[in-house]
């Protein structure tokens, strides 16, 4: 359940915290130690998705002008994400 409320808070507020915070508390029933703990959690999820995002954007980079080095990093970046979504 928190799954598709979380998708929706991301698509209606997107960076309106306080109006995202007042929302939460709805849902949350006033506990506001969960609702800060949720947003906590939104925004992280946000930071990891900008993160993987730029990491494919390298990657795809890489392969078109055949970059050679350490992309071991950015690759892990890339699969960390992709396992972390499939949970979600």
């Amino acid at each position: 359940m928190f799954k598709d409320i979380q998708f929706h808070l991301l698509d209606v507020y997107r960076d309106k915290y306080d109006a995202m915070r007042k929302e939460l508390s709805v849902v949350c029933g006033g506990n506001m130690k969960l609702v800060d703990q949720r947003l906590n959690q939104i925004q992280q999820y946000r930071q990891l998705f900008s993160c993987s995002q730029g990491a494919k954007t390298m990657m795809k980079i890489k392969d078109m002008f055949e970059l050679f080095g350490n992309f071991k990093p950015v690759e892990t970046l890339v699969n960390l994400v992709s396992r972390f979504c499939q949970f979600i």
